[in-house]
């Protein structure tokens, strides 16, 4: 609050960079995804670095521009991963041309649903559109954005645009979570754009250190497929 405290003439150029999300074996105490608790103060930023945006890239970027309090969260997943450069033929990849941008997957055929996700999901994510693609001929359009907050509704609201399914795909606890406030706004922007939603995430449990228990309770490629086919198919 310092900047409207003392009339916009100090800056809070702050970067803090943590650790979030599970599938590490780390128990109920290192797998938390705690943004939602941070997301939403006025003045402040929110990053999530994912498998196919170069975090040198973004602190960069960062570094270059930042003016506030900034949080960028890391999925633990993508501390022993390589980022991912190959785009399954057929499929296109694109940015949008904001600071932080937002990234695009789709197959050249015209999308059935839409997922949103963000972070250490997007690789799953991709998985299971290519999956779906394959093996159920439904196109998928995968929406990653880079910046939860401020979050831009803009290029979801394309991406649903022409068939108004949207999944939405996150690790953390679904009540109050960026799935949440992404829908509000585009029911704000768009009434009407939206036709069928589904939410997939844990449930209201401690995340166990149990490999296969933590395996079925976080989000995977498995609940994603399903999600979607139920989505679709009704």
């Amino acid at each position: 609050k310092f900047r409207y405290m003392f009339n916009d003439q100090v800056t809070v150029p702050l970067i803090v960079r943590t650790p979030m999300g599970g599938k590490r074996g780390y128990g109920a105490t290192h797998s938390q995804s705690l943004e939602k608790h941070l997301m939403g103060v006025p003045g402040t930023r929110m990053l999530a670095l994912n498998g196919r945006l170069d975090p040198g890239r973004l602190y960069d970027t960062l570094f270059q521009t930042v003016d506030r309090p900034t949080l960028v969260i890391e999925n633990k997943s993508l501390y022993a991963q390589r980022l991912a450069e190959r785009v399954p033929d057929g499929w296109l990849s694109e940015e949008t041309d904001e600071l932080f941008p937002t990234l695009r997957l789709r197959p050249a055929a015209d999308a059935d649903v839409t997922l949103l996700c963000y972070g250490g999901l997007l690789g799953d994510a991709e998985a299971a559109a290519e999956r779906l693609f394959d093996e159920h001929e439904i196109a998928v359009q995968v929406v990653c954005p880079s910046q939860l907050y401020p979050f831009n509704p803009v290029p979801l609201e394309e991406s649903l645009s022409g068939h108004g399914r949207l999944l939405i795909v996150e690790e953390g606890q679904r009540f109050g979570a960026l799935g949440s406030e992404a829908v509000a706004q585009l029911l704000e922007r768009a009434p009407g754009l939206l036709t069928r939603i589904k939410r997939v995430g844990p449930p209201e449990h401690p995340i166990p250190s149990c490999g296969p228990l933590e395996k079925a309770l976080l989000p995977g490629v498995e609940q994603i497929v399903t999600a979607a086919l139920e989505l679709v198919r009704g």
